[in-house]
């Protein structure tokens, strides 16, 4: 990952989280957190957080279609009852 990818308050987030100094430019808030972290791990921890966030959010979305099927499928059934008793009558 590039540290230019990171807007300066995102930047100013990392140094907070490491408690460094976050006032400067963008420049200096970069050279300190990697001087603090010559490893690196405050940009690859973005990206995983970001990942396993998404992998989170699509099993949402999917549980959420599931539930929605579910639902439809019984207005569904209800719906044919319905249609059903009024022919009965």
């Amino acid at each position: 990952p590039q540290p230019n990818k990171f807007t300066l308050s995102e930047l100013k987030e990392k140094a907070k989280i490491l408690k460094l100094v976050t006032t400067g430019t963008k420049a200096e808030i970069i050279a300190c957190l990697m001087e603090a972290d010559p490893a690196d791990a405050w940009m690859k921890n973005d990206d995983e957080e970001n990942s396993q966030g998404e992998s989170n959010l699509h099993g949402r979305e999917i549980d959420i279609y599931r539930h929605e099927k579910e639902l439809a499928e019984r207005e569904l059934e209800l719906a044919r009852r319905e249609i059903a008793m009024l022919r009965a009558n």
